[in-house]
């Protein structure tokens, strides 16, 4: 390979002497909508020591994961960042090492096929970007999730992150699929950090999810940004009331001696976007429930069944109408007990 040939804003850019060695090269995005199983031979002749993370995107995934596999160094990387593709379990056999893996899953696609299952136990972050259709219905998520979610297995994954396009009309939760992976890679218990961004998600649905995510320690909910898309009575913001009420840690009396039934026990950092139905009251009283003191932690999850909460972050409608933001230092030590 004599060039390499990289996208611009102004154009194309050709570097001579690709062959050599990039020695310092640690990330590379490959970009196209053109690359052919014949031109990407070519980048066996790149060595790149070094490399760790690779994002690719267009349709040249199946041009690269047809080819042999010395073609980049796989097992050299510890980050891979995909389109959605039937080829997606095969990249993941491929990178051995691999840490995390981010999938933006694209309905409009237009990929078809079938993969094979694979099982790593590496993975420790799983990221979905979720790229909706206005007409998207369950059907079409469960068609997607089949073909290029499903093949995966991740015993290791402690790190689940579920952001949906706030450029898209709403993209519907697709709950039995993301439940089916929870069971098949049997990580319930290791899961520790969780997110959902933008997610069409109802209360309801984030209730019973979480039910069955005991050990997550970080927790981010944050209701979709487009009001527009969504009918005022739709069930489509998770961050309401009800929701809020039920990471209380015990009953109204805030007696230790009746603790709610174990919900998150385990939970320390709390981060939450409300578009609506805010109340301030069922927050503050959810915080201070789940705000114990340093004096009593010896006993802290005997007692109470959950843990301290250390970090909590709230943000309040919409951002464009958001006006200054005030913070304080909370030190349990010196709160009302």
């Amino acid at each position: 390979m004599g060039d390499i040939l990289i996208k611009g804003e102004l154009g194309w850019v050709y570097l001579q002497d690709a062959s050599e060695s990039y020695a310092a090269l640690k990330s590379l995005k490959l970009c196209s909508n053109s690359l052919h199983q014949s031109t990407s031979h070519t980048f066996a002749s790149l060595v790149m020591p070094q490399l760790r993370s690779l994002t690719m995107t267009g349709f040249c995934l199946a041009a690269v994961s047809e080819s042999p596999p010395h073609v980049l160094p796989w097992f050299q990387l510890e980050r891979l960042v995909l389109d959605n593709s039937n080829f997606i379990p095969r990249y993941v056999k491929l990178c051995t090492n691999l840490r995390i893996l981010e999938i933006n899953l694209d309905l409009d696609a237009g990929h078809t096929g079938t993969s094979t299952p694979v099982v790593h136990n590496g993975i420790h972050t799983l990221k979905l970007l979720l790229e909706g259709l206005e007409d998207s219905d369950e059907a079409a998520w469960l068609e997607a999730f089949e073909r290029d979610i499903n093949p995966l297995s991740l015993p290791g994954l402690n790190s689940l992150h579920i952001e949906a396009n706030s450029d898209y009309p709403p993209t519907r939760w697709p709950a039995v699929p993301m439940f089916d992976l929870l069971e098949k890679s049997c990580c319930k218990i290791d899961l520790t950090v969780l997110s959902f961004i933008d997610v069409y998600i109802s209360n309801v649905e984030l209730i019973s999810f979480l039910h069955n995510t005991p050990s997550v320690e970080g927790l981010t909910v944050c209701d979709h940004s487009f009001h527009d898309y969504i009918e005022p009575n739709a069930s489509a913001f998770p961050v309401t009331p009800t929701f809020i009420s039920r990471l209380h840690a015990f009953w109204e009396d805030h007696t230790y001696r009746r603790p709610l039934t174990s919900f998150l026990p385990n939970l320390r950092r709390l981060s939450l976007r409300s578009r609506m139905n805010f109340e301030e009251h069922t927050f503050v009283e959810m915080v201070t429930s789940r705000w114990i003191s340093p004096d009593s932690m010896p006993h802290t999850k005997l007692d109470a069944g959950v843990v301290c909460l250390r970090r909590v972050e709230v943000h309040v409608g919409h951002e464009i109408f958001q006006g200054r933001v005030f913070g304080t230092k909370v030190d349990p030590r010196n709160s009302a007990h």
